[in-house]
């Protein structure tokens, strides 16, 4: 199964995606955030789960920005992806993240005593962009102040996304 957000360039109907009915709430600090859930399935049988939300995917947002903005963006996502681990009826096997974007997701999932034993592998092709961020994204990111240390996710003083990928 790959999940990914439904970034505005994606034409669902091109795609064969359907929409779901029920949205994924996802508790962010500003608030609860809706977000629509599309599915389909490659020709050679992926499972394809997407995350939208206007406000957060929209045109002009890229996946390589590191303004606060898209911490906030990535923490959303990162949490929309496990509620839908949550709802699964299986667990994976394993989960893989690529890059800083979804790395956190591997301490995401460290840190939940539900989803706390699935196993979880980085990978990495641009070490030079870390995803770093002031320290309060870690709210957003449903991760304890008590992880901001030089053994955990700080980073020459900011929140590195990357590096909360490569602790846990």
């Amino acid at each position: 199964t790959l999940v990914s957000p439904l970034w505005a360039t994606i034409d669902p109907s091109a795609c064969h995606l359907g929409r779901r009915l029920t949205k994924i709430e996802v508790a962010m600090p500003e608030g609860p955030v809706a977000l629509s859930l599309y599915e389909g399935r490659t020709a050679g049988g992926v499972d394809l789960v997407f995350l939208a939300s206007e406000a957060h995917f929209a045109h002009g947002h890229v996946a390589s920005d590191e303004s606060e903005h898209a911490g906030v963006r990535w923490a959303l996502f990162l949490r929309g992806v496990l509620e839908v681990l949550r709802r699964r009826e299986t667990r994976p096997d394993v989960v893989h993240v690529h890059e800083w974007q979804t790395a956190p997701i591997a301490l995401m999932l460290r840190e939940d005593k539900e989803l706390g034993s699935i196993p979880t592998v980085l990978s990495v092709s641009a070490i030079d962009t870390a995803g770093r961020f002031d320290k309060s994204v870690l709210a957003a990111f449903g991760l304890s102040p008590r992880l901001f240390s030089i053994e955990g996710v700080e980073f020459f003083g900011k929140f590195s996304a990357l590096k909360a990928g490569l602790v846990a």
